[in-house]
């Protein structure tokens, strides 16, 4: 798990997993990016910590899934377990299967830069 990102490399990570920090959100911040493999999956996850407006930063990324809001290759967190807490956590997720012959050449130039950022920002926080 890779945390501490400077402006710089958050960026990079937004940029990557096609998600926006809306103007408002003065307090939230890239907590975490890694990956992770199980049941043929390798799944990058990326944590954003300090949010204010739950509805509004969903709102903002909202193009990131389908039609429904909830199935697709990325996917938002939309359940807020405790309504009480005044910032929220949420995660980003974006899933490939590890097996080439599952894999669109689509998906593996993603897979590759998904990997490549992760490898990248690795040996720059060490």
């Amino acid at each position: 798990m890779l945390v501490g990102f400077t402006e710089e490399q958050e960026n990079r990570i937004l940029e990557v997993f096609n998600v926006v920090i809306p103007e408002n959100e003065e307090e939230a911040y890239v907590y975490s990016f890694y990956f992770t493999k199980e049941n043929k999956l390798m799944k990058f996850i990326l944590e954003i910590d300090g949010v204010k407006d739950y509805d509004a930063f969903f709102l903002a990324n909202s193009g990131r899934v389908k039609e429904n809001g909830l199935l697709g290759k990325s996917m938002n967190e939309v359940l807020n377990p405790y309504p009480s807490v005044t910032a929220y956590y949420i995660t980003y997720n974006e899933f490939f299967s590890y097996e080439n012959n599952f894999l669109s050449d689509e998906d593996k130039e993603m897979m590759s830069v998904f990997s490549t950022l992760y490898d990248e920002l690795k040996n720059e926080l060490k």
